[in-house]
């Protein structure tokens, strides 16, 4: 079955979106510039995942909720799911997904993800949207994954951050985190990018001062700003030699080496009240 893509713009800005996961698939403005990274399935083949419930992993890919265990893969669910589009105009779209009973399976509580994009005023606006549609608590946490076309590598590329920052990467033990924190050394507020950088998987700043980046060519100053008021964590993600940088603004992290697996008590997790909604939103902005 062939990939559902909606398309939505304003202006010259254009925005594909599957419905199979609410992945962006394409972004380009009036010349035809795609910022997006294609999803070669050669390299990776995915280009803006959608983390939900959880980001990151888990310790043993499951979790605790009541005595009962869950298992639940990186990332959680959301990637294969077919969204429902509940609206779709010229310059806006609102994909949904609902619980189910084979995703009560691995996540035991009842909601509405709603994942609401806009193009407007040259940016797009990505709110992620949750909804607790249960009589408890609920308890999960969302980030955004996406992948950013640097068609001459990473290297060629800085990332540029709002304020000073002492920048210090949290390190990971496979698809966990360690209690401790290295170094990383910048150019002012400018963090040339090197393939070097993911020898520990990825460069994950547990809480930066900045709320937005640049990520730009630093040969022709051009390419595309990342805000993310609404989220705690940063991580930024390539795999070696790959033509495309994934900025990804997160809202949880991975377990700990020492997790206890109890969802109640995991870092970074929000808890939602019964018939509660909290949305979260980031903005992509071309520099042309």
């Amino acid at each position: 079955m062939s990939e559902k893509i909606l398309y939505i713009s304003e202006g010259s800005l254009s925005l594909g979106v599957s419905a199979t996961g609410a992945q962006i698939k394409s972004l380009k403005d009036g010349s035809g510039k795609e910022y997006i990274w294609c999803g070669d399935p050669a390299v990776w083949p995915k280009t803006c995942p959608i983390m939900f419930p959880i980001c990151g992993g888990l310790k043993e890919d499951a979790f605790y909720y009541e005595g009962k265990r869950y298992s639940l893969e990186k990332h959680g669910f959301t990637l294969t799911r077919e969204f429902e589009v509940e609206k779709h105009t010229d310059n806006s779209l609102v994909l949904l997904l609902k619980s189910n009973d084979e995703i009560k399976a691995m996540y035991p509580f009842d909601f509405e993800f709603r994942v609401c994009f806009t193009v407007k005023d040259g940016a797009v606006e990505v709110a992620f949207s949750t909804t607790n549609i249960g009589t408890g608590d609920m308890y999960y946490t969302t980030g955004a994954h996406e992948g950013y076309s640097c068609p001459e590598g990473i290297e060629a590329y800085d990332v540029v951050f709002d304020k000073e920052e002492d920048l210090y990467r949290t390190v990971l033990n496979g698809n966990l985190i360690e209690h401790k924190t290295e170094k990383v050394e910048t150019d002012g507020r400018a963090l040339h990018m090197k393939y070097s950088h993911m020898d520990n998987d990825c460069l994950m700043f547990y809480s930066p001062i900045s709320r937005g980046v640049r990520l730009l060519n630093r040969n022709t100053g051009k390419g595309v700003r990342v805000e993310f008021e609404d989220f705690s964590h940063l991580v930024l993600w390539t795999k070696k030699g790959a033509p495309y940088l994934c900025i990804e603004p997160w809202n949880g992290v991975p377990d700990r080496v020492d997790s206890d697996m109890d969802i109640t008590h995991k870092e970074s997790m929000f808890k939602l009240e019964a018939g509660k909604t909290q949305t979260f939103v980031h903005r992509i902005i071309p520099i042309v």
